[in-house]
């Protein structure tokens, strides 16, 4: 009996003991809530990168359970950060940290001393072996002493010093990552490049695979060397451009080979992979000024094994019906440059006037320098336009101009950067001899990120146009310049911005328009805005006072497609005129509104 209350104590008490241990884990554990700022640097870009990397703020939604590890959470930060510091040139950099547990949520402060930055003093680039060809300065690669003692330049600056010599015919020359040597009296970086440009190179055969429908001396004309020449780095990577702006491959890649032949020429050898050269579209739209529409279109992309397109659209839409059919031929006479033949008939019946018209137009359109495209033509138009019960024929003949300036990030969706457009078209009626006049109009859209990530946008366009030459009763009511609707000024119906006879729009022979949007993306794919738009059309071709301006403003969404935004936009006309301006307008398309 006495034996056996021994082991029931013994075994209470070491039962008791590992209560006593494993108690605070079997515990539930209460987490740390807090809040992080960051102090003491002006640099805003710099602190916009040190939240970024500070694990204190990635990690605030997963708070810790414990004071320690909340410190040791604070320790790893102060690393980490000072480590990013230092790729900034900044070697004596402090951080100290603070806590206050007595709010809730609990506040961690980081303040950051970022000390004196350093800056390069000496950039050497010095030849392996004796070398006399040509050689890189520290221009050459994007660095001169004097500059901040970032990493990332120094980083670029080797992957520069692989491109120069590989412009300069050195396709296999070896550059390890430089010497670096920091001087904390003189707070200063020296940097020391040892390469070795190798073996001069010059083009070798070029050889193309995966190709089936695309003809091979349409795509050997866009590469921009002949067999024998010296090799150029450079010369391959605008040779992979222009392959893949041909739209005809999803793949292509130029591959050059590993070792030079008997003669020091280089082969290379192309792999392409060509995408689906037809395709149908199918779009539509509502605008409560213009009703609905839809579009239905079909491209073939290679029509005759040369990159030639062929593409037919129709559109049916409650103010009119058009079938558009054209034709591009690129790189005709020259690289780079396409010859276009477009035929459209259309029969439009906007309230301003009633058209039927055929129009057919032959175009060269040619880069002229990076980001600028212009073109000129030649065409053809028929139209039998009504207006006011008075019907009217026109033959005109006309040459247009064009110039366009391009430096946006995104065609659908741009977040920053700016487009230029300037064009102008001489108009002879060939059926009343007596009857040319000239059109012009220039446009000027910007786009201005507010935030880093670009999630807002300020987007602002303006647009001036003019017709001078004949009398405005001379001009066909389709081609005189009308203001109002989703292209232009929003919450005001189609084309019933501009002179009137009574309340039917009879067009005019200038036109201001401008327009603002602040754009804001919350979610990867949801979107608002809210805008103003506002112009006027007038009857002589000078512009008039702004005062004569009517102004509509609004709001709307944007859902995120992988081929841009969808837009529902909801406008409201400022200045409303009593019998003519309804009370809103919404309208329902693909795309951003400019």
């Amino acid at each position: 009996m006495t034996c056996s209350c021994l082991t029931t104590r013994r075994w209470w008490a070491w039962g008791w003991s590992v209560w006593l241990c494993l108690a605070p884990l079997l515990q539930a554990a209460t987490p740390l809530e807090y809040r992080v700022r960051f102090r003491g640097i002006d640099d805003r870009a710099l602190a916009r990168e040190i939240k970024a990397a500070s694990n204190l703020e990635a990690l605030r939604n997963r708070p810790p359970t414990s004071r320690r590890q909340l410190e040791r959470r604070i320790d790893n930060d102060k690393q980490r950060l000072q480590d990013l510091l230092r790729t900034h040139g900044y070697y004596q950099a402090t951080l100290t940290a603070h806590i206050n547990h007595d709010r809730d949520p609990i506040r961690v402060r980081l303040h950051v001393d970022t000390g004196p930055q350093y800056t390069l003093r000496t950039i050497e680039i010095e030849p392996a072996t004796p070398f006399d060809g040509p050689w890189p300065s520290p221009a050459d690669i994007g660095l001169e002493p004097g500059q901040p003692a970032h990493a990332r330049p120094v980083t670029r600056g080797t992957d520069r010093l692989r491109r120069f010599w590989a412009h300069h015919g050195y396709p296999f020359a070896h550059v390890p990552p430089p010497t670096v040597r920091v001087e904390h009296a003189a707070r200063a970086m020296d940097l020391h490049w040892v390469t070795d440009p190798g073996p001069l190179a010059a083009f070798g055969p070029t050889t193309f695979h995966g190709i089936e429908t695309v003809a091979e001396d349409f795509l050997r004309n866009k590469l921009p060397w002949e067999t024998g020449d010296r090799y150029d780095g450079d010369a391959v990577r605008r040779a992979q451009r222009r392959l893949m702006d041909a739209d005809l491959f999803s793949v292509a890649r130029i591959q050059p080979a590993e070792a030079l032949e008997s003669d020091d020429q280089l082969p290379l050898r192309i792999e392409l992979q060509e995408r689906r050269q037809r395709s149908v579209t199918l779009g539509g739209g509502y605008r409560s000024d213009e009703g609905a529409r839809v579009r239905l279109g079909w491209e073939h992309r290679n029509a005759f094994s040369r990159g030639e397109r062929v593409t037919t659209q129709a559109t049916v839409s409650e103010i009119g019906y058009v079938g558009l059919g054209r034709f591009r031929k690129p790189d005709w006479r020259r690289l780079d440059q396409n010859l276009t033949l477009s035929l459209r008939a259309a029969r439009d019946e906007p309230d301003a006037f009633r058209s039927r018209n055929l129009t057919t137009l032959l175009q060269v359109h040619r880069p002229l320098r990076p980001g600028w495209v212009g073109s000129l033509g030649i065409g053809y138009r028929y139209t039998d336009v009504e207006q006011i019960g008075e019907s009217e024929y026109f033959g005109l003949i006309y040459s247009p101009a064009s110039l366009e300036w391009d430096r946006s990030d995104d065609v659908l969706d741009p977040r920053s950067g700016w487009r230029f457009s300037l064009g102008t078209a001489p108009y002879r009626d060939v059926l009343d001899t007596e009857v040319f006049f000239l059109k012009s109009r220039a446009t000027l859209t910007t786009y201005l990120p507010i935030t880093p990530q670009r999630a807002l946008t300020l987007a602002s366009r303006l647009s001036a146009a003019s017709v001078i030459g004949a009398a405005r009763e001379a001009i066909p009511a389709d081609e005189r310049y009308y203001a109002g609707g989703g292209g232009s000024i929003r919450g005001y119906a189609y084309q019933s911005v501009g002179p009137l006879e009574g309340n039917r729009p009879v067009g005019g022979k200038s036109m201001v328009l401008v327009s603002n949007e602040l754009r804001w993306q919350w979610t990867r794919t949801l979107g608002m805005v809210a805008f103003i738009d506002g112009g006027m059309a007038y009857a002589d071709s000078e512009w008039g006072n702004v005062d004569d301006f009517l102004w509509g403003a609004g709001g709307g969404f944007r859902y995120f497609t992988p081929v841009g935004p969808l837009r529902f936009d909801v406008a409201f006309p400022l200045d409303r005129r009593s019998g003519l301006d309804d009370a809103y307008q919404f309208y329902i398309s693909l795309g951003q509104a400019f």
